[in-house]
């Protein structure tokens, strides 16, 4: 570019001790002139050091210049952007996750997108699982891998329904003239995307800009984190059901919206089927074990006849309908792992072919299971008339 516009990277912060002062350098990094861009960081009532660390990281680093924006009491992430874009002198805004590590050319490559396209009113960047450990880490590092194959699909048809929290970039007059932030959403992050599209917005991925970011290491905080989304989609779905099935808003609305209301539903049916399939077979081995006591030739077939019995034509016809679903289903989330893999620059190996089988056995079936007791808690919260306590 000719012209660098000043642009406010954004950093709304809640207890992120460990992990704000890596964000905050990953940010200083960034191959953007040093005095083109402001940093704010949003202490949203911390009880712990972060607001600290953020002084120290003032006083060392000259430029950019960093800010500190102080809540004294926790209000919410939403809050905490929509007062930054009261303060931010940038013509873009940025925002980062806390916990969240953009890669130095994120911010010239999104900044680059917005000014080669004057339509385009918001960009996020592909978003990677920061430094894997746990099982738990690693089957999302492969979760979100296919998602950002997806989102680059969906960019293409202008149908992306969220613009993820770790680094998107949005043309902050379009920001202001929707209104910002909705501060009464558990996804604030999806609920701006809706919002955009309902203005006939365009909304995109950049595909060769990466943003790391820390995902939960065990189940019990995967479950917390889902049940948000959850609990979230399904309330700002609810929130724009008048867009369904409207050509005004193209394949947002004709495409994205029905599948997104699909994905919502597959869960509860995904836990109805296991649990009926898993109980048959509880059920089955309980009674063989009533008859056979500790006598285990059953689990043998002692004649041709037993074998044939075990392959017997609707039985045959009824498994080979299920492997052949299940199959399609594996060959087409194999290639969305490979295209992403080529996408973002990362060789496969023999450790990540080993995590791709519990994730595609297990790990759908244990996100269909968080879904559904998500779903379970909202109607039940719904119909004793009170609030979900996060």
């Amino acid at each position: 570019m000719k012209k660098y516009p000043f642009v406010s990277v954004v950093i709304p912060a809640y207890n992120e001790e460990d992990v704000i002062e890596d964000t905050v350098l990953s940010v200083v990094n960034q191959n953007y002139p040093k005095n083109r861009y402001e940093i704010i960081v949003v202490d949203d009532g911390s009880k712990d050091r972060t607001r600290e660390i953020v002084r120290k990281l003032i006083k060392k680093i000259r430029k950019p210049k960093i800010r500190l924006l102080v809540h004294r009491k926790n209000k919410g992430k939403a809050r905490s952007l929509n007062d930054a874009i009261r303060i931010s002198k940038g013509k873009y805004f940025v925002t980062v996750d806390a916990d969240s590590f953009p890669r130095e050319d994120c911010l010239i490559k999104g900044v680059e997108l917005l000014e080669s396209d004057k339509d385009v009113v918001a960009a996020s960047a592909v978003v990677k699982v920061y430094k894997p450990k746990t099982i738990i880490q690693h089957l999302q590092y492969l979760e979100y891998l296919a998602y950002a194959f997806l989102k680059k699909i969906l960019s293409k048809i202008y149908a992306i329904h969220v613009l993820p929290g770790p680094f998107t970039i949005y043309r902050k007059s379009e920001l202001k003239r929707v209104g910002g932030f909705d501060e009464n959403t558990l996804v604030e992050d999806q609920e701006i995307a809706y919002r955009l599209q309902k203005h006939n917005k365009k909304i995109l991925q950049i595909n060769d800009a990466i943003v790391e970011t820390v995902a939960p290491p065990t189940l019990k905080k995967l479950y917390r984190q889902r049940r948000r989304w959850a609990i979230g989609s399904l309330l700002t779905l609810w929130k724009y059901r008048d867009m369904l099935f409207r050509k005004e808003y193209g394949d947002f609305s004709l495409y994205q919206l029905p599948n997104l209301l699909v994905a919502m539903i597959l869960p509860i049916i995904i836990v109805v089927m296991f649990s009926f399939h898993a109980y048959n077979w509880l059920n089955d081995l309980y009674i063989k074990i009533q008859v056979y006591g500790t006598d285990l030739s059953w689990l043998f077939p002692d004649s041709i006849e037993q074998i044939r019995e075990s392959f017997t034509l609707s039985k045959f016809t009824t498994d080979f309908t299920m492997i052949y679903l299940l199959v399609t289903m594996y060959l087409i989330t194999s290639f969305m792992l490979y295209r992403s893999f080529r996408m973002v620059g990362e060789k496969i190996n023999a450790k990540k072919i080993i995590i791709a089988i519990p994730f595609f056995v297990f790990y759908y079936i244990i996100i269909s299971f968080i879904y559904t007791f998500s779903y379970v808690e909202l109607l039940l919260a719904k119909i004793g008339k009170r609030a979900l306590k996060w």
